[in-house]
C-alpha cells in the first residue's frame, strides 16, 4: 500500500476492512499511501477508507481470542 503505481487513474479508490492500520510509520501513510492515491485518482475523485481507532484496538486486545457460531463460514 505504500508503493504502487499504475497507468490508470480512477474516479473512486476504496481501500477497506482497517487495511490503512496495516502501515506502520506515519509519514508512509501521509507520505506515500496518500500521495499515491492522489496520484491515481481522477480530479474531484474520491478516496474511501476505514480505519479502527485506538480505543476500538485496545477492545480488542482485551477481549478472548475466538469466534462465535455467526461468524462461521458456510
Amino acid at each position: 500500500m505504500v508503493r504502487f503505481r499504475l497507468n490508470k487513474r480512477f474516479d473512486v479508490i476504496c481501500c477497506v476492512f482497517d487495511s490503512i492500520n496495516h502501515i506502520l510509520a506515519i509519514l508512509r501513510l501521509g507520505g506515500r499511501s496518500f500521495s499515491h492515491v492522489e496520484r491515481h485518482l481522477v480530479d474531484d475523485g474520491c478516496f474511501i477508507f476505514d480505519i479502527n481507532t485506538q480505543r476500538k484496538l485496545d477492545r480488542h486486545i482485551g477481549e478472548p481470542p475466538g469466534f462465535t457460531r455467526s461468524e462461521t463460514i458456510s
